[in-house]
Protein backbone atom coordinates (compact mmCIF):
# COMPACT_ATOMS: atom_id res chain seq x y z
CA UNK A 1 0.00 0.00 0.00
CA UNK A 2 1.29 3.47 -0.85
CA UNK A 3 1.68 5.73 2.18
CA UNK A 4 -0.42 8.89 2.17
CA UNK A 5 1.24 12.24 2.76
CA UNK A 6 0.43 14.66 5.58
CA UNK A 7 -0.02 18.39 5.24
CA UNK A 8 3.03 20.54 4.57
CA UNK A 9 4.37 22.95 7.20
CA UNK A 10 7.14 25.43 6.41
CA UNK A 11 9.17 27.48 8.87
CA UNK A 12 12.53 29.19 9.17
CA UNK A 13 14.64 27.73 11.95
CA UNK A 14 14.61 30.95 13.95
CA UNK A 15 11.36 29.84 15.60
CA UNK A 16 13.47 28.19 18.31
CA UNK A 17 13.68 30.97 20.86
CA UNK A 18 14.10 31.57 24.57
CA UNK A 19 11.34 33.01 26.69
CA UNK A 20 10.83 36.78 26.84
CA UNK A 21 11.87 38.63 29.97
CA UNK A 22 9.27 39.03 32.72
CA UNK A 23 6.70 41.75 32.23
CA UNK A 24 6.92 44.93 34.23
CA UNK A 25 4.79 45.21 37.35
CA UNK A 26 1.13 45.23 36.46
CA UNK A 27 1.82 44.08 32.90
CA UNK A 28 0.78 40.84 31.26
CA UNK A 29 3.08 38.02 32.34
CA UNK A 30 4.57 35.82 29.61
CA UNK A 31 5.97 32.31 29.58
CA UNK A 32 7.40 30.58 26.51
CA UNK A 33 8.80 27.14 25.79
CA UNK A 34 12.56 26.74 26.25
CA UNK A 35 14.68 26.62 23.09
CA UNK A 36 16.07 23.41 21.71
CA UNK A 37 19.82 23.07 22.04
CA UNK A 38 22.26 21.57 19.54
CA UNK A 39 20.71 18.67 17.69
CA UNK A 40 21.49 15.25 19.16
CA UNK A 41 18.65 13.33 17.50
CA UNK A 42 18.61 10.97 14.56
CA UNK A 43 20.65 11.53 11.45
CA UNK A 44 19.53 12.05 7.87
CA UNK A 45 21.15 11.78 4.45
CA UNK A 46 22.27 14.59 2.12
CA UNK A 47 24.14 14.58 -1.20
CA UNK A 48 26.26 15.99 -2.70
CA UNK A 49 28.52 17.48 -0.05
CA UNK A 50 29.55 20.49 -2.14
CA UNK A 51 28.68 22.35 -5.31
CA UNK A 52 27.98 25.77 -6.86
CA UNK A 53 24.80 27.80 -6.53
CA UNK A 54 21.92 26.14 -8.31
CA UNK A 55 22.86 22.73 -6.90
CA UNK A 56 19.93 20.55 -5.80
CA UNK A 57 20.80 18.83 -2.53
CA UNK A 58 18.99 15.50 -2.16
CA UNK A 59 17.74 14.95 1.41
CA UNK A 60 16.02 12.00 3.09
CA UNK A 61 15.35 10.70 6.57
CA UNK A 62 12.98 8.81 8.85
CA UNK A 63 11.38 9.02 12.29
CA UNK A 64 9.29 12.20 11.89
CA UNK A 65 6.52 11.12 14.28
CA UNK A 66 5.07 12.67 17.43
CA UNK A 67 6.63 11.22 20.61
CA UNK A 68 4.66 8.39 22.16
CA UNK A 69 2.52 7.87 19.06
CA UNK A 70 2.67 6.75 15.46
CA UNK A 71 1.21 10.04 14.18
CA UNK A 72 3.54 11.64 11.59
CA UNK A 73 4.65 15.25 11.84
CA UNK A 74 3.21 17.86 9.51
CA UNK A 75 6.44 18.33 7.59
CA UNK A 76 10.22 18.42 7.86
CA UNK A 77 11.64 21.92 7.75
CA UNK A 78 15.05 22.00 6.04
CA UNK A 79 17.24 25.11 6.03
CA UNK A 80 20.66 26.10 4.71
CA UNK A 81 22.32 28.31 7.35
CA UNK A 82 25.62 30.05 7.98
CA UNK A 83 26.43 31.86 11.24
CA UNK A 84 22.74 31.89 12.15
CA UNK A 85 21.59 33.44 8.84
CA UNK A 86 19.10 31.43 6.80
CA UNK A 87 19.90 31.43 3.06
CA UNK A 88 17.09 29.17 1.91
CA UNK A 89 14.38 27.01 3.46
CA UNK A 90 11.76 24.51 2.39
CA UNK A 91 9.50 21.89 3.90
CA UNK A 92 9.37 18.28 2.77
CA UNK A 93 6.27 16.13 3.05
CA UNK A 94 6.15 13.26 5.53
CA UNK A 95 4.66 9.84 4.78
CA UNK A 96 2.44 8.03 7.26
CA UNK A 97 5.40 5.94 8.44
CA UNK A 98 7.47 9.06 9.28
CA UNK A 99 9.85 8.84 6.31
CA UNK A 100 10.58 11.88 4.16
CA UNK A 101 12.67 12.99 1.19
CA UNK A 102 13.13 15.89 -1.18
CA UNK A 103 15.57 18.52 -2.38
CA UNK A 104 16.89 21.90 -1.29
CA UNK A 105 18.24 24.17 -4.04
CA UNK A 106 21.15 26.52 -3.27
CA UNK A 107 19.94 29.98 -4.40
CA UNK A 108 21.92 32.20 -6.73
CA UNK A 109 24.07 34.75 -4.93
CA UNK A 110 24.87 32.51 -1.94
CA UNK A 111 28.51 33.27 -1.04
CA UNK A 112 31.11 30.50 -1.31
CA UNK A 113 31.47 29.07 2.20
CA UNK A 114 30.71 25.97 4.28
CA UNK A 115 27.07 25.81 5.44
CA UNK A 116 24.99 23.66 7.76
CA UNK A 117 21.81 21.88 6.70
CA UNK A 118 19.25 21.73 9.50
CA UNK A 119 16.21 19.45 9.51
CA UNK A 120 13.34 19.70 12.00
CA UNK A 121 10.19 17.59 12.16
CA UNK A 122 7.43 20.13 12.91
CA UNK A 123 3.83 20.07 14.12
CA UNK A 124 1.94 23.28 15.07
CA UNK A 125 -0.08 21.73 17.88
CA UNK A 126 2.81 19.90 19.55
CA UNK A 127 3.45 22.37 22.37
CA UNK A 128 6.70 20.96 23.80
CA UNK A 129 8.92 22.16 20.97
CA UNK A 130 9.51 20.42 17.66
CA UNK A 131 8.89 16.65 17.90
CA UNK A 132 12.24 15.70 16.31
CA UNK A 133 15.38 17.75 15.64
CA UNK A 134 17.88 15.95 13.43
CA UNK A 135 21.66 16.05 13.54
CA UNK A 136 23.03 18.70 11.20
CA UNK A 137 24.69 17.98 7.87
CA UNK A 138 27.19 20.14 5.98
CA UNK A 139 27.33 21.53 2.46
CA UNK A 140 30.04 23.71 0.94
CA UNK A 141 29.13 26.29 -1.71
CA UNK A 142 32.04 26.36 -4.16
CA UNK A 143 31.03 29.38 -6.23
CA UNK A 144 28.43 30.82 -8.57
CA UNK A 145 26.75 28.36 -10.89
CA UNK A 146 23.49 27.94 -12.75
CA UNK A 147 20.86 30.48 -11.79
CA UNK A 148 23.32 33.33 -11.11
CA UNK A 149 21.69 36.76 -10.94
CA UNK A 150 21.40 38.65 -14.22
CA UNK A 151 22.84 42.13 -14.64
CA UNK A 152 20.67 45.18 -14.21
CA UNK A 153 20.00 48.01 -11.84
CA UNK A 154 20.08 47.22 -8.13
CA UNK A 155 18.08 49.43 -5.80
CA UNK A 156 19.91 50.86 -2.78
CA UNK A 157 18.71 50.50 0.81
CA UNK A 158 16.03 52.89 2.01
CA UNK A 159 14.72 54.24 5.29
CA UNK A 160 11.17 55.09 6.25
CA UNK A 161 8.16 54.75 3.99
CA UNK A 162 7.62 55.18 0.27
CA UNK A 163 6.03 57.68 -2.07
CA UNK A 164 2.27 57.19 -2.46
CA UNK A 165 0.50 56.54 -5.73
CA UNK A 166 0.31 60.10 -7.00
CA UNK A 167 -2.03 62.11 -9.18
CA UNK A 168 -1.47 63.26 -12.72
CA UNK A 169 0.41 66.58 -12.65
CA UNK A 170 1.06 67.60 -16.24
CA UNK A 171 3.03 70.48 -17.70
CA UNK A 172 1.77 73.88 -16.61
CA UNK A 173 4.86 76.09 -17.13
CA UNK A 174 7.71 76.13 -19.62
CA UNK A 175 11.29 75.76 -18.44
CA UNK A 176 13.06 73.55 -21.01
CA UNK A 177 16.11 72.65 -18.97
CA UNK A 178 16.84 69.11 -17.83
CA UNK A 179 15.89 68.69 -14.17
CA UNK A 180 18.39 67.01 -11.82
CA UNK A 181 16.14 64.03 -11.04
CA UNK A 182 15.56 63.44 -14.75
CA UNK A 183 19.31 63.57 -15.43
CA UNK A 184 19.96 61.08 -12.64
CA UNK A 185 17.26 58.72 -13.89
CA UNK A 186 18.61 58.88 -17.45
CA UNK A 187 22.12 58.03 -16.24
CA UNK A 188 20.75 55.17 -14.12
CA UNK A 189 18.99 53.63 -17.12
CA UNK A 190 21.76 54.06 -19.67
CA UNK A 191 24.54 52.89 -17.36
CA UNK A 192 22.66 49.67 -16.54
CA UNK A 193 20.67 48.94 -19.69
CA UNK A 194 22.41 50.85 -22.49
CA UNK A 195 20.41 52.39 -25.31
CA UNK A 196 20.48 55.85 -26.80
CA UNK A 197 18.70 59.10 -26.04
CA UNK A 198 16.24 61.01 -28.21
CA UNK A 199 16.29 63.93 -25.83
CA UNK A 200 14.82 65.46 -22.69
CA UNK A 201 13.86 69.06 -23.42
CA UNK A 202 11.51 70.54 -25.99
CA UNK A 203 11.07 74.16 -26.97
CA UNK A 204 8.06 75.97 -25.56
CA UNK A 205 6.48 76.59 -28.95
CA UNK A 206 6.77 73.01 -30.24
CA UNK A 207 3.74 70.73 -30.02
CA UNK A 208 1.17 70.59 -27.26
CA UNK A 209 1.34 69.91 -23.53
CA UNK A 210 4.42 67.90 -22.61
CA UNK A 211 6.63 67.42 -19.53
CA UNK A 212 9.56 67.72 -21.97
CA UNK A 213 8.96 71.48 -21.71
CA UNK A 214 9.66 71.31 -17.98
CA UNK A 215 12.73 69.08 -18.30
CA UNK A 216 11.11 66.09 -16.59
CA UNK A 217 10.43 63.80 -19.56
CA UNK A 218 12.87 61.67 -21.53
CA UNK A 219 12.74 59.52 -24.68
CA UNK A 220 14.95 56.43 -24.36
CA UNK A 221 15.95 55.13 -27.80
CA UNK A 222 14.76 51.54 -28.13
CA UNK A 223 13.44 49.60 -31.17
CA UNK A 224 10.16 47.76 -30.60
CA UNK A 225 10.90 45.59 -33.68
CA UNK A 226 14.05 44.21 -32.03
CA UNK A 227 13.61 41.20 -29.73
CA UNK A 228 16.76 42.22 -27.90
CA UNK A 229 15.52 45.77 -27.28
CA UNK A 230 12.12 44.51 -26.17
CA UNK A 231 13.81 42.23 -23.65
CA UNK A 232 15.97 45.13 -22.42
CA UNK A 233 12.93 47.36 -21.94
CA UNK A 234 11.11 44.57 -20.12
CA UNK A 235 14.09 44.12 -17.80
CA UNK A 236 13.92 47.80 -16.84
CA UNK A 237 10.14 47.63 -16.42
CA UNK A 238 10.56 44.62 -14.12
CA UNK A 239 13.02 46.65 -12.04
CA UNK A 240 10.69 49.64 -11.85
CA UNK A 241 7.56 47.61 -11.05
CA UNK A 242 9.11 45.24 -8.52
CA UNK A 243 7.44 44.64 -5.17
CA UNK A 244 10.02 45.32 -2.46
CA UNK A 245 10.68 43.50 0.80
CA UNK A 246 8.11 45.67 2.57
CA UNK A 247 5.41 44.64 0.08
CA UNK A 248 5.39 48.05 -1.60
CA UNK A 249 4.12 47.50 -5.14
CA UNK A 250 5.73 49.33 -8.10
CA UNK A 251 8.39 50.20 -5.56
CA UNK A 252 11.21 51.65 -7.65
CA UNK A 253 8.84 53.50 -9.98
CA UNK A 254 7.28 55.21 -6.96
CA UNK A 255 10.64 56.00 -5.39
CA UNK A 256 11.92 57.50 -8.66
CA UNK A 257 8.77 59.53 -9.21
CA UNK A 258 7.64 57.88 -12.45
CA UNK A 259 4.32 59.44 -13.51
CA UNK A 260 3.67 57.52 -16.73
CA UNK A 261 5.42 55.46 -19.42
CA UNK A 262 4.60 55.12 -23.15
CA UNK A 263 6.10 52.32 -25.24
CA UNK A 264 5.11 50.41 -28.35
CA UNK A 265 1.55 51.79 -28.63
CA UNK A 266 0.79 51.24 -24.94
CA UNK A 267 0.76 53.51 -21.88
CA UNK A 268 1.10 52.78 -18.17
CA UNK A 269 -0.13 55.37 -15.68
CA UNK A 270 1.25 55.27 -12.14
CA UNK A 271 -1.74 57.36 -11.05
CA UNK A 272 -4.15 54.66 -12.35
CA UNK A 273 -2.36 51.33 -12.02
CA UNK A 274 -5.60 49.33 -12.18
CA UNK A 275 -5.76 50.11 -15.92
CA UNK A 276 -2.44 48.34 -16.48
CA UNK A 277 -0.86 48.74 -19.89
CA UNK A 278 -3.62 50.28 -21.99
CA UNK A 279 -3.73 51.12 -25.69
CA UNK A 280 -2.12 54.41 -26.74
CA UNK A 281 -3.23 56.15 -29.92
CA UNK A 282 -1.28 59.40 -29.77
CA UNK A 283 0.51 60.94 -32.77
CA UNK A 284 3.64 58.82 -32.17
CA UNK A 285 3.40 55.03 -31.76
CA UNK A 286 6.53 55.11 -29.56
CA UNK A 287 8.07 52.15 -31.35
CA UNK A 288 11.51 53.77 -31.64
CA UNK A 289 11.70 55.00 -28.04
CA UNK A 290 10.28 54.65 -24.54
CA UNK A 291 8.82 57.84 -23.08
CA UNK A 292 9.14 58.50 -19.34
CA UNK A 293 7.47 61.41 -17.56
CA UNK A 294 8.32 62.13 -13.92
CA UNK A 295 6.38 63.85 -11.17
CA UNK A 296 7.59 67.27 -10.13
CA UNK A 297 9.31 65.76 -7.07
CA UNK A 298 10.88 63.09 -9.30
CA UNK A 299 12.14 65.72 -11.72
CA UNK A 300 13.64 67.72 -8.87
CA UNK A 301 15.33 64.62 -7.45
CA UNK A 302 13.41 65.03 -4.18
CA UNK A 303 12.34 61.40 -4.05
CA UNK A 304 13.49 58.58 -1.82
CA UNK A 305 15.44 56.72 -4.52
CA UNK A 306 18.01 59.53 -4.38
CA UNK A 307 17.55 60.87 -0.84
CA UNK A 308 17.34 57.29 0.57
CA UNK A 309 14.60 58.42 2.98
CA UNK A 310 10.96 59.18 2.35
CA UNK A 311 9.60 61.84 4.63
CA UNK A 312 5.84 61.73 5.03
CA UNK A 313 4.00 65.06 4.99
CA UNK A 314 3.45 66.71 8.33
CA UNK A 315 0.49 65.01 9.99
CA UNK A 316 -2.55 66.65 11.49
CA UNK A 317 -5.31 64.44 12.85
CA UNK A 318 -7.85 67.01 11.70
CA UNK A 319 -6.50 67.11 8.12
CA UNK A 320 -8.69 64.44 6.64
CA UNK A 321 -11.32 64.11 3.96
CA UNK A 322 -14.65 62.69 5.18
CA UNK A 323 -16.82 60.83 2.73
CA UNK A 324 -20.14 59.07 3.04
CA UNK A 325 -20.56 55.58 1.61
CA UNK A 326 -23.69 53.62 0.78
CA UNK A 327 -23.37 50.33 2.70
CA UNK A 328 -26.05 47.80 3.56
CA UNK A 329 -26.83 48.50 7.24
CA UNK A 330 -27.28 44.76 7.81
CA UNK A 331 -23.54 44.18 7.42
CA UNK A 332 -22.28 43.67 10.96
CA UNK A 333 -18.76 42.25 10.42
CA UNK A 334 -15.89 43.58 8.37
CA UNK A 335 -12.16 43.16 7.98
CA UNK A 336 -9.60 44.87 5.78
CA UNK A 337 -6.55 43.79 3.82
CA UNK A 338 -4.87 44.10 0.44
CA UNK A 339 -6.53 41.01 -1.05
CA UNK A 340 -5.26 41.61 -4.60
CA UNK A 341 -1.77 42.93 -3.79
CA UNK A 342 -2.17 46.25 -5.62
CA UNK A 343 -0.90 48.39 -2.73
CA UNK A 344 -4.35 49.54 -1.59
CA UNK A 345 -6.43 47.94 1.12
CA UNK A 346 -9.78 46.32 0.39
CA UNK A 347 -12.85 45.56 2.51
CA UNK A 348 -14.66 42.33 3.30
CA UNK A 349 -18.30 42.66 4.35
CA UNK A 350 -19.60 39.50 6.02
CA UNK A 351 -22.91 38.42 7.53
CA UNK A 352 -23.26 35.07 9.34
CA UNK A 353 -25.56 32.51 7.80
CA UNK A 354 -26.50 32.13 4.17
CA UNK A 355 -26.45 35.80 3.18
CA UNK A 356 -24.45 37.13 0.23
CA UNK A 357 -21.09 38.57 1.30
CA UNK A 358 -19.00 41.15 -0.49
CA UNK A 359 -15.35 41.95 -1.13
CA UNK A 360 -14.86 45.59 -1.99
CA UNK A 361 -11.64 46.01 -3.97
CA UNK A 362 -10.19 49.48 -3.69
CA UNK A 363 -10.13 51.51 -6.89
CA UNK A 364 -8.31 54.45 -5.26
CA UNK A 365 -9.60 57.75 -3.98
CA UNK A 366 -12.05 56.09 -1.60
CA UNK A 367 -13.79 54.23 -4.46
CA UNK A 368 -14.41 50.46 -4.49
CA UNK A 369 -15.32 47.70 -6.94
CA UNK A 370 -17.75 45.09 -5.56
CA UNK A 371 -17.25 41.33 -5.84
CA UNK A 372 -19.81 38.99 -4.26
CA UNK A 373 -19.11 35.80 -2.33
CA UNK A 374 -21.27 33.19 -0.60
CA UNK A 375 -19.72 31.98 2.65
CA UNK A 376 -22.37 30.66 5.06
CA UNK A 377 -21.59 29.66 8.63
CA UNK A 378 -20.73 31.80 11.65
CA UNK A 379 -17.12 32.96 11.85
CA UNK A 380 -14.78 35.40 13.51
CA UNK A 381 -13.12 36.64 10.36
CA UNK A 382 -9.73 38.40 10.25
CA UNK A 383 -7.02 39.09 7.69
CA UNK A 384 -3.24 38.89 7.37
CA UNK A 385 -0.53 37.91 4.91
CA UNK A 386 0.00 34.41 6.29
CA UNK A 387 2.21 33.14 3.46
CA UNK A 388 4.36 36.26 2.96
CA UNK A 389 3.48 36.80 -0.71
CA UNK A 390 2.47 40.45 -0.22
CA UNK A 391 -1.20 39.61 -0.83
CA UNK A 392 -3.44 39.50 2.24
CA UNK A 393 -5.47 36.42 3.11
CA UNK A 394 -8.75 35.91 4.99
CA UNK A 395 -8.93 33.57 7.98
CA UNK A 396 -12.39 32.11 8.63
CA UNK A 397 -12.23 31.06 12.28
CA UNK A 398 -15.16 29.16 13.76
CA UNK A 399 -14.64 28.97 17.55
CA UNK A 400 -14.84 25.55 19.12
CA UNK A 401 -15.34 22.47 16.94
CA UNK A 402 -16.45 24.45 13.86
CA UNK A 403 -14.41 23.96 10.70
CA UNK A 404 -11.89 26.66 9.86
CA UNK A 405 -10.28 27.74 6.60
CA UNK A 406 -8.01 30.33 5.04
CA UNK A 407 -8.73 32.10 1.78
CA UNK A 408 -5.34 32.83 0.23
CA UNK A 409 -5.50 36.09 -1.70
CA UNK A 410 -4.19 36.30 -5.26
CA UNK A 411 -3.36 39.17 -7.58
CA UNK A 412 -6.16 38.22 -9.98
CA UNK A 413 -8.82 38.80 -7.29
CA UNK A 414 -9.59 35.15 -6.64
CA UNK A 415 -8.95 33.09 -3.53
CA UNK A 416 -7.36 29.69 -2.98
CA UNK A 417 -8.97 27.75 -0.11
CA UNK A 418 -6.87 26.03 2.55
CA UNK A 419 -8.36 23.96 5.39
CA UNK A 420 -6.98 24.56 8.90
CA UNK A 421 -8.02 23.46 12.35
CA UNK A 422 -8.06 25.64 15.46
CA UNK A 423 -8.84 23.74 18.64
CA UNK A 424 -10.47 26.09 21.09
CA UNK A 425 -12.22 29.41 21.60
CA UNK A 426 -9.79 32.33 21.29
CA UNK A 427 -9.36 36.01 20.53
CA UNK A 428 -6.90 36.03 17.59
CA UNK A 429 -4.14 38.67 17.52
CA UNK A 430 -2.45 39.05 14.12
CA UNK A 431 1.02 40.47 13.40
CA UNK A 432 4.41 39.64 11.96
CA UNK A 433 5.99 39.19 15.37
CA UNK A 434 9.32 37.79 14.12
CA UNK A 435 9.78 40.06 11.10
CA UNK A 436 9.94 37.32 8.45
CA UNK A 437 7.19 38.98 6.34
CA UNK A 438 4.64 36.22 7.03
CA UNK A 439 1.97 37.20 9.53
CA UNK A 440 1.64 35.21 12.74
CA UNK A 441 -1.33 34.62 15.05
CA UNK A 442 -1.43 34.63 18.84
CA UNK A 443 -4.54 32.77 19.98
CA UNK A 444 -5.44 34.55 23.21
CA UNK A 445 -7.88 33.09 25.71
CA UNK A 446 -8.74 35.31 28.73
CA UNK A 447 -7.73 33.89 32.07
CA UNK A 448 -4.87 31.65 33.09
CA UNK A 449 -4.86 29.12 30.23
CA UNK A 450 -2.10 28.64 27.67
CA UNK A 451 -2.14 30.81 24.53
CA UNK A 452 -0.73 29.24 21.34
CA UNK A 453 1.31 31.31 18.88
CA UNK A 454 1.21 30.24 15.24
CA UNK A 455 4.17 31.52 13.25
CA UNK A 456 3.28 32.04 9.59
CA UNK A 457 5.45 30.66 6.82
CA UNK A 458 5.84 31.15 3.09
CA UNK A 459 3.62 28.16 2.36
CA UNK A 460 0.61 29.29 4.42
CA UNK A 461 1.19 26.66 7.10
CA UNK A 462 2.11 27.44 10.67
CA UNK A 463 4.56 26.31 13.33
CA UNK A 464 3.29 26.63 16.88
CA UNK A 465 4.73 27.71 20.20
CA UNK A 466 3.00 28.47 23.47
CA UNK A 467 2.71 31.64 25.55
CA UNK A 468 0.79 32.18 28.75
CA UNK A 469 -0.95 35.46 29.41
CA UNK A 470 -2.70 35.91 32.75
CA UNK A 471 -5.51 38.43 32.81
CA UNK A 472 -8.37 39.79 30.75
CA UNK A 473 -7.44 42.04 27.85
CA UNK A 474 -8.52 43.29 24.44
CA UNK A 475 -5.18 42.75 22.67
CA UNK A 476 -4.23 44.05 19.22
CA UNK A 477 -1.07 43.96 17.13
CA UNK A 478 1.03 46.53 15.31
CA UNK A 479 4.60 47.67 14.71
CA UNK A 480 4.46 50.54 17.17
CA UNK A 481 8.20 51.36 17.08
CA UNK A 482 8.78 50.75 13.36
CA UNK A 483 11.51 48.12 13.72
CA UNK A 484 9.95 45.71 11.20
CA UNK A 485 8.52 43.35 13.80
CA UNK A 486 4.97 43.63 15.08
CA UNK A 487 4.24 44.07 18.77
CA UNK A 488 1.22 43.24 20.93
CA UNK A 489 -0.66 45.87 22.93
CA UNK A 490 -2.38 44.22 25.90
CA UNK A 491 -5.18 46.70 26.49
CA UNK A 492 -7.17 46.53 29.71
CA UNK A 493 -10.15 48.89 29.28
CA UNK A 494 -10.42 51.81 31.69
CA UNK A 495 -8.16 51.72 34.74
CA UNK A 496 -6.99 48.12 34.21
CA UNK A 497 -3.20 47.79 33.78
CA UNK A 498 -1.91 47.61 30.22
CA UNK A 499 1.26 46.14 28.74
CA UNK A 500 3.17 46.28 25.48
CA UNK A 501 5.05 43.24 24.20
CA UNK A 502 7.67 44.32 21.68
CA UNK A 503 8.52 41.76 19.01
CA UNK A 504 12.20 40.82 19.11
CA UNK A 505 14.51 38.78 16.88
CA UNK A 506 14.31 35.02 17.30
CA UNK A 507 10.58 34.92 18.13
CA UNK A 508 10.94 36.68 21.46
CA UNK A 509 8.97 39.41 23.15
CA UNK A 510 10.17 42.03 25.60
CA UNK A 511 7.50 43.49 27.87
CA UNK A 512 7.02 47.02 29.14
CA UNK A 513 4.22 48.76 30.98
CA UNK A 514 2.04 51.31 29.18
CA UNK A 515 -1.06 53.09 30.34
CA UNK A 516 -4.28 53.87 28.55
CA UNK A 517 -7.20 55.10 30.60
CA UNK A 518 -9.51 55.01 27.57
CA UNK A 519 -12.58 52.83 27.64
CA UNK A 520 -12.84 52.73 23.87
CA UNK A 521 -12.43 50.66 20.73
CA UNK A 522 -8.79 50.48 19.67
CA UNK A 523 -8.30 50.87 15.89
CA UNK A 524 -4.60 50.41 15.05
CA UNK A 525 -3.21 51.82 11.79
CA UNK A 526 -0.36 53.91 10.37
CA UNK A 527 -2.23 57.19 10.11
CA UNK A 528 0.76 59.49 9.51
CA UNK A 529 2.67 57.22 7.10
CA UNK A 530 5.88 56.93 9.12
CA UNK A 531 5.95 53.09 9.08
CA UNK A 532 4.95 52.92 12.74
CA UNK A 533 1.54 51.76 13.94
CA UNK A 534 -0.64 54.35 15.65
CA UNK A 535 -3.82 53.81 17.65
CA UNK A 536 -7.18 55.50 17.18
CA UNK A 537 -9.16 55.26 20.42
CA UNK A 538 -12.76 55.48 19.27
CA UNK A 539 -15.26 56.15 22.06
CA UNK A 540 -18.77 55.59 20.84
CA UNK A 541 -21.24 58.39 21.42
CA UNK A 542 -20.09 61.22 23.67
CA UNK A 543 -16.92 59.38 24.83
CA UNK A 544 -13.75 61.26 23.88
CA UNK A 545 -11.70 60.04 20.90
CA UNK A 546 -7.94 60.29 20.42
CA UNK A 547 -5.10 59.22 18.15
CA UNK A 548 -1.84 57.97 19.65
CA UNK A 549 1.06 58.29 17.21
CA UNK A 550 3.73 55.61 17.57
CA UNK A 551 7.34 56.73 18.15
CA UNK A 552 10.69 55.06 17.49
CA UNK A 553 11.22 54.23 21.18
CA UNK A 554 7.88 52.40 21.38
CA UNK A 555 6.07 55.26 23.11
CA UNK A 556 3.15 57.32 21.88
CA UNK A 557 2.23 60.96 21.30
CA UNK A 558 -1.49 61.67 21.78
CA UNK A 559 -3.78 64.09 19.99
CA UNK A 560 -7.54 64.59 20.25
CA UNK A 561 -9.98 63.83 17.42
CA UNK A 562 -13.76 63.67 17.30
CA UNK A 563 -16.02 61.23 15.52
CA UNK A 564 -19.64 61.84 16.53
CA UNK A 565 -21.98 58.89 16.39
CA UNK A 566 -22.23 55.37 17.75
CA UNK A 567 -20.74 53.22 15.02
CA UNK A 568 -20.60 49.47 15.57
CA UNK A 569 -17.75 48.87 13.10
CA UNK A 570 -14.52 50.85 12.93
CA UNK A 571 -11.68 49.47 10.78
CA UNK A 572 -8.53 50.93 9.25
CA UNK A 573 -6.72 50.45 5.96
CA UNK A 574 -4.93 52.43 3.26
CA UNK A 575 -7.85 52.49 0.84
CA UNK A 576 -6.47 55.23 -1.44
CA UNK A 577 -2.79 54.19 -1.63
CA UNK A 578 -1.36 57.34 -0.06
CA UNK A 579 0.79 55.45 2.43
CA UNK A 580 -1.40 56.62 5.31
CA UNK A 581 -4.15 54.47 6.76
CA UNK A 582 -7.74 55.63 6.58
CA UNK A 583 -10.66 54.74 8.87
CA UNK A 584 -14.10 53.42 7.98
CA UNK A 585 -16.98 53.78 10.44
CA UNK A 586 -20.17 51.82 9.83
CA UNK A 587 -23.39 50.83 11.54
CA UNK A 588 -24.65 53.63 13.76
CA UNK A 589 -28.35 54.05 14.66
CA UNK A 590 -28.76 56.57 11.84
CA UNK A 591 -27.53 53.92 9.35
CA UNK A 592 -24.58 56.01 8.27
CA UNK A 593 -21.17 54.95 6.96
CA UNK A 594 -18.28 57.40 7.05
CA UNK A 595 -14.80 57.14 5.55
CA UNK A 596 -11.91 59.20 6.90
CA UNK A 597 -9.24 59.57 4.22
CA UNK A 598 -5.79 60.72 5.35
Amino acid sequence: MTATLSAVVIVVTSVLAPAPPPAAAGAAAAKQAEPDGEASGPGFSSAPAEGPTGTSIALSGAGCVLPGSDEPGDGVVVTLVHDGAVFTADTLTVADDGTWSGTLVVPAGTPADPYRIKAVCASPWFEDGDPVTYQKRTFTVTGEGAGAPTEGAVAPSFNGGIEPFGEYDGQSTCNPREQPGMAAFRRLVQSNYGGGSLGVVRACGVGGTSEHKEGRAWDWAMNANSARDRATVQSLIDFLFTTDNNCNTFANARRLGIMYIIWNRRMFRMYDTDRGWSSYSGPSPHTDHVHFSLTRAGGAGQVSYWTRTFRAPRFSAASRTVRGLAVNPAFDRSTTGDFDGDGRDDLLWYRPGGEVDHVWYSAGGGRFVDSTRQVGGDYRVFAGDFNGDCVDDIFWYGPGPARDSIWLGTRNRTFRHLAVNVRGDYWPVVGDFNGDRSDDILWYRPGAGSDPVWYGTIYARFVGRTQQVNGNYRPFGGDFNGDGRDDIFWYGPGAQPDSLWRGEAGNRFSARAVRSDHDAVAVPGDYNGDQRTDVLWYGRGATADAIWLGTSNGGFLGTSVNMPGEFGISVSGDFDGTGQDDVLFHGDPARRTRLWLY
